[in-house]
């Protein structure tokens, strides 16, 4: 029964859990980051929005593993470039317990049971989880492309100084 509720209340869910994610960048980043708008003038709005939906689509209909981490790749990616902390970089999947606490406050009835809400924390925490190993192969990406760029700067300096002797 809580799933069907979800379902029926995905795009206000997912829309809150946007507001709650932009926010978290400040007010400007936030403004612009919620504005419709195409996909290269507003990349991080863009792929924030689509994949925020396909996350919880697949989090409340199927819960598969690789799906999800398909889906989280662009966005963990961001986040991992921006340098965020790894406790900031993956807060996003716990806002999503935020998001859909209303929805589940405002219609409580018997028919949500328990553990179908607690089942759905469950499944946010292993969300998250997932997230953060997502994040940490992006943070070492980074630190691989950097260690290279270094090594090739390092081998065109030396190359200067070599032919200037």
């Amino acid at each position: 029964m809580l799933n069907k509720l979800l379902r029926r209340n995905t795009s206000k869910i997912v829309e809150r859990w946007l507001g709650l994610i932009f926010d978290t960048y400040g007010e400007d980043a936030s403004d612009f980051f919620q504005k419709k708008g195409n996909r290269f003038a507003n990349p991080v709005g863009s792929i924030f929005s689509t994949n925020a939906e396909l996350i919880f689509s697949e989090l409340i209909n199927r819960n598969d593993k690789e799906h999800l981490s398909i889906f989280l790749q662009d966005v963990v990616k961001i986040r991992a470039i921006q340098e965020l902390p790894p406790s900031e970089a993956v807060n996003f999947v716990y806002l999503l317990k935020k998001a859909i606490k209303p929805e589940v406050i405002d219609k409580r009835s018997d028919s949500i049971s328990l553990n179908d809400y607690l089942d759905l924390q469950e499944s946010i925490d292993q969300l998250a989880l997932l997230t953060f190993d997502i994040y940490q192969e992006a943070r070492e990406d980074i630190n691989r492309i950097r260690i290279n760029e270094l090594k090739k700067y390092a081998a065109v300096i030396n190359k200067q100084h070599d032919g200037s002797v």
